[in-house]
């Protein structure tokens, strides 16, 4: 068996062993080489065909051969010599590198954490990683003896990690995958809100690795303490930006806006809770705004926006309406 043939049937080990946690990794070594993805459909063929066999030709392969085998018996030896003495020889070293990768193990722990609009919270994991969920997130948590793994659904969370070298950290949230050892960083991926659709990683202390766990693959990123980085759908970032004091302000109960759109910042608040405003003009919603709010202290930011711009609150019904300072009130 050549080396390609040899990877691929470790590479069918390691996918039945950690699933999904091994994707970005396999398709990096699909994309190496054209050798590798024909091993790999080989090896896919085989173990298909091995599924596929007949029960009475897997029963007959079990019993050996003699004078007094049954001649059906003897024919489906014949027949399916061939491809059994090569499944037989996969089975033999997948077999012998089970020895060395387990086959998937129990998980030792795996529970789903979420919070509510305008609530956080702070869990403590087995392992001794402390993990700090913002407002309206969810995730799972999986941890089994050879890996651990988080996956965001929605939301922003900040890990501690316990350092692990033998069991890595993964952290996913849409198709992005950040991977650490023991580290401290932040990870946010919303469908509202400030960088909404997009996932920032953001990292305190240590060094993380960030992938893409989709088609096409895509250079690694290694992030530093006090880098960040904004993945975008359909974008996989060529820079690396340093941390500002807006993407730590929710573990503080604040949010800080840089030249933030009104629009995204009222959405913002809105995570957290109702804010009563909403903004019907284009050019109104793209005005922007600066300034550090507690996320409770709505009125403060209300304040803001029409003392630092050309705005007024007008109600309209039960509405409250953000305009344009001037515009007629209807």
């Amino acid at each position: 068996m050549d080396a390609a043939a040899l990877e691929a049937a470790r590479w069918l080990v390691r996918r039945r062993e950690h699933g999904p946690a091994v994707d970005a990794a396999h398709r990096a070594w699909l994309a190496e080489h054209p050798d590798h993805r024909a091993a790999w459909r080989q090896i896919e063929a085989t173990h298909a065909d091995l599924l596929a066999l007949p029960d009475e030709v897997v029963r007959a392969f079990r019993r050996p051969p003699s004078a007094a085998t049954p001649a059906p018996v003897r024919r489906h030896l014949v027949a399916y010599g061939p491809l059994l003495a090569g499944l037989c020889a996969v089975l033999m070293l997948v077999a012998g590198l089970k020895l060395l990768l387990p086959w998937p193990a129990t998980p030792v722990f795996e529970q789903r954490f979420a919070t509510t609009r305008g609530l956080a919270t702070s869990v403590a994991l087995p392992d001794g990683s402390v993990l700090d969920l913002d407002t309206a997130t969810g995730v799972q948590v999986r941890f089994d003896g050879a890996a651990r793994e988080v996956r965001l659904d929605e939301g922003q969370l900040r890990l501690d990690v316990q350092q692990d070298a033998a069991r890595p950290l993964r952290v996913i949230a849409g198709d992005v995958q950040v991977t650490v050892t023991g580290t401290r960083f932040s990870v946010r991926h919303t469908r509202t809100g400030l960088d909404a659709g997009a996932t920032r990683i953001m990292v305190e202390h240590g060094s993380v690795l960030v992938e893409r766990t989709t088609m096409p693959v895509t250079v690694p990123l290694r992030l530093a303490a006090g880098d960040t980085v904004l993945i975008e759908q359909g974008r996989w970032p060529d820079a690396i930006d340093r941390l500002v004091s807006a993407d730590a302000a929710w573990r503080e109960g604040r949010l800080n806006f840089v030249a933030t759109p009104i629009a995204a910042a009222l959405a913002e608040f809105e995570r957290y809770g109702p804010t009563g405003l909403v903004v019907e003009d284009a050019d109104v919603a793209a005005l922007r705004i600066d300034g550090s709010f507690r996320v409770q202290r709505l009125a403060d930011f209300r304040r803001a926006l029409v003392e630092a711009l050309p705005l007024k609150v007008v109600t309209r019904g039960s509405t409250q309406v953000l305009v344009a300072d001037g515009a007629r009130d209807r």
